[in-house]
């Protein structure tokens, strides 16, 4: 007898602040391992960029979020962004999150799918849904998440305990191991956890990896690679529109039109207005070499813009010594 097996969409819920390799390699380990049960089909991965209301210190806004999620999802054909969640008048707890799409995807095989109300090419997780299941088809929609994660179920006030107790028993996780987290542990001192144990599927990450986007934006922030980290093109859009860049955000208000990118051993850096209108080429001022200082000026004759002078330390702090605005 041929067992039916269960198919299943695996959804993120996260900053995405910004995409790590690892938030892509979370979705190949969880489908290789619920695929290995036997038991379960993975059709499709979805990726939910939080609300910028969520609150987390340093979240930039969910445009440029999605833009680079979208350039990490390029060579993937069943993994896909999801912008509901982000495109709300306000922040959504992963219930309801969880919920929406089950919700959609139970519309759309019961065929009470209104195609006016959204456009399909601009869905593509729900393609994969269409191109997998038939009408007879109940695939669930699962929450992927790490093992730091189900750790703070226990934090009082984090969650609601209705909430908790919904995402378990409806829809079910699927948690990936990580360093310092001990998800049996977690389990074994939650009474709702043990109660929906049944529901949690523990996947062991063997290849440790400890990449996050707080480490990432840090490097970024010192002016460190993070080649290899994130995806190549999501690397060239943080450079392009100055994300993360430590001095844009600690700058004065009246600097903050500047951007520094310090491109080589030398501190040869470029400058450039917000709008992209002025471009600078300056070497490191000799007489503040070896204290890593260096002078921004704007060669052009007849122009008033500020005159800077900026030193960055060891651990690639960025500070302003001289903010006068001057004519040069």
């Amino acid at each position: 007898m041929v067992m039916t097996l269960t198919k299943v969409i695996l959804l993120v819920v996260g900053s995405f602040n910004p995409p790590t390799i690892m938030h892509l390699r979370m979705f190949e380990i969880a489908r290789d391992h619920l695929e290995a049960l036997g038991r379960f089909e993975v059709i499709c991965g979805i990726m939910s960029p939080v609300h910028d209301m969520y609150g987390k210190k340093g979240l930039i806004s969910a445009k440029h979020r999605k833009e680079m999620l979208k350039l990490a999802l390029q060579n993937t054909d069943w993994i896909s962004i999801s912008d509901w969640e982000s495109s709300q008048d306000h922040w959504v707890p992963t219930r309801q999150v969880l919920q929406y799409h089950q919700n959609q995807i139970n519309a759309i095989l019961n065929e009470t799918w209104n195609m006016g109300k959204r456009k399909h090419d601009e869905e593509n997780w729900i393609k994969q849904v269409l191109l997998h299941c038939d009408h007879n088809d109940k695939p669930v929609v699962k929450l992927l998440c790490g093992g730091d994660m189900i750790e703070t179920f226990a934090i009082p006030g984090l969650w609601l305990e209705d909430d908790i107790e919904t995402i378990l028993k409806d829809h079910g996780l699927v948690v990936v191991t990580r360093s310092g987290s001990n998800t049996p542990k977690s389990i074994y001192e939650s009474d709702i956890l043990s109660k929906y144990q049944k529901n949690v599927i523990i996947v062991m990450e063997w290849i440790t990896n400890e990449i996050s986007s707080s480490k990432v934006r840090r490097a970024i922030q010192r002016y460190q690679s993070v080649k290899y980290l994130v995806a190549d093109s999501v690397i060239d859009y943080i450079v392009k529109n100055h994300l993360y860049d430590k001095l844009s955000v600690d700058m004065p208000d009246n600097l903050k039109n500047f951007v520094i990118d310090r491109n080589d051993i030398n501190f040869k850096s470029s400058v450039v207005t917000l709008d992209g209108a002025i471009q600078v080429l300056s070497d490191i001022n000799e007489d503040h070499g070896k204290n890593n200082c260096f002078k921004i000026n704007h060669p052009m004759e007849n122009e008033d813009v500020p005159k800077v002078e900026i030193q960055i330390t060891k651990d690639g702090t960025i500070q302003v010594i001289s903010d006068k605005e001057t004519t040069v």
